[in-house]
Formats: C-alpha cells, sequence, structure tokens
C-alpha cells in the first residue's frame, strides 16, 4: 500500500542530482505541503507515469542503494530511501 500525498514534481528525463539549495535545485511543484522546496532528501513515494522503470537512488550521480518502480505503477520508497535520496535514472539502472 502507498500513502502518496503531499507535493510532486514531473520529470522527463534521468535527474543526476537533485540539487542542494535554492535556486539550483529540483523543486516540489504540485499544490501539496512541500511546494517550492528542494526534493533532495524530501521524498517519500514516487508515482511512474513513464512507459519505462525508474530507478530511485540514495546518492547524487545514482550511486548507493536503489529502489526501481516499474513503468506505470507508484510505491512507498523503502526506508533506506524514503526521505533520504538524490536522483534518478529514468529506464532503470
Amino acid at each position: 500500500m502507498h500513502t502518496q500525498g503531499g507535493s510532486l514534481s514531473d520529470f522527463s528525463s534521468s535527474v543526476a542530482n537533485y540539487g542542494d539549495s535554492r535556486p539550483s535545485c529540483y523543486e516540489f511543484k504540485g499544490y501539496g505541503e512541500s511546494r517550492g522546496t528542494c526534493m533532495k532528501n524530501e521524498v517519500a513515494s514516487v508515482e511512474n507515469r513513464t512507459g519505462l522503470p525508474v530507478t530511485i537512488y540514495f546518492n547524487s550521480g545514482y550511486r548507493g542503494d536503489s529502489q526501481v518502480v516499474p513503468a506505470g505503477a507508484s510505491a512507498n520508497l523503502v526506508d533506506d530511501l524514503k526521505n533520504d535520496n538524490a536522483s534518478h535514472r529514468l529506464g532503470g539502472e
């Protein structure tokens, strides 16, 4: 069971580093509670709206622990990645 809520951000490509501070970070864009804050180390769940798997990584540069979210799936991030993530790669690992 996933408990998605809060704000969101859409991507159509891989991001090697979410960034640490504004204005050079990727921000939550939706109307939820986190709107306008940097995403790095703040993502708890994922909805993959693409036709490809997406891998979420603990570290920038697609390194460290990871979790694959299949195409079209939604998931809560595993404990090691929940609110502790820094990059994602579209198309899997």
